[in-house]
């Protein structure tokens, strides 16, 4: 429409902050994780794309989510969310996990790396994309690379 509409708001004192937010496949639903704080919780929320209720999908504590920029996705039938959930103390160890929109219990997918992240599952559901690895900084010593 080409207007702004508030979708979602947290209050100014509060020690929550919204990461990773993904648009369902058919455009209906949004997902996004939402960090507190103060007390490390982390959640797993959705919504409708236009405004409305907002449903906790998953609660936990501060291993449960990594909240970086693309660890939340949408399979491509709209029924399920994954996300990247850490399993080292630093959170260089991660996981794939699945929980269904409705609801219920998330289920741990046999897919492992370091530090994954920039979830994109393909339309037809059976390939999936991801950023992964470390990030490492090299010193090189190069001798006689300059001309006389």
């Amino acid at each position: 429409t080409g207007k702004e509409k508030e979708l979602y708001s947290l209050t100014l004192d509060s020690s929550y902050y919204p990461t990773g937010i993904a648009l369902s496949p058919d455009g209906q639903q949004l997902t996004f994780a939402v960090s507190d704080s103060k007390s490390g919780s982390k959640i797993i929320k959705v919504m409708p794309s236009m405004g409305g209720e907002v449903r906790e999908l998953l609660r936990g504590d501060n291993s449960l989510i990594l909240h970086k920029s693309g660890t939340i996705a949408w399979t491509p039938d709209g029924q399920n969310v994954l996300f990247v959930r850490p399993t080292s103390p630093d959170g260089s160890k991660t996981e794939l996990w699945l929980i269904p929109i409705q609801g219920g219990e998330p289920r741990k997918l046999e897919l492992t790396d370091e530090n994954m992240h920039d979830l994109s599952v393909h339309p037809d559901g059976r390939h999936i994309a991801f950023t992964a690895g470390q990030t490492k900084s090299e010193i090189w010593v190069m001798k006689n690379f300059l001309p006389k």
